[in-house]
């Protein structure tokens, strides 16, 4: 079952070596996975990659 577009939904992540979650409209969640997947990385990569 696909949740609302509007819901917030959690995810936790582990960037380095700390634990956090984000959480995103399923929408967004959903277009970040997507992103990762067509760069092939992994959604921690892919957020791991936005840090400076």
């Amino acid at each position: 079952m696909t949740p609302a577009p509007g819901r917030i939904r959690k995810h936790s992540l582990v960037i380095a070596g700390h634990g956090t979650s984000v959480s995103l409209e399923a929408a967004f969640l959903d277009a970040l996975r997507e992103w990762a997947q067509e760069h092939e990385m992994g959604m921690l990569a892919s957020v791991a990659a936005g840090e400076s």
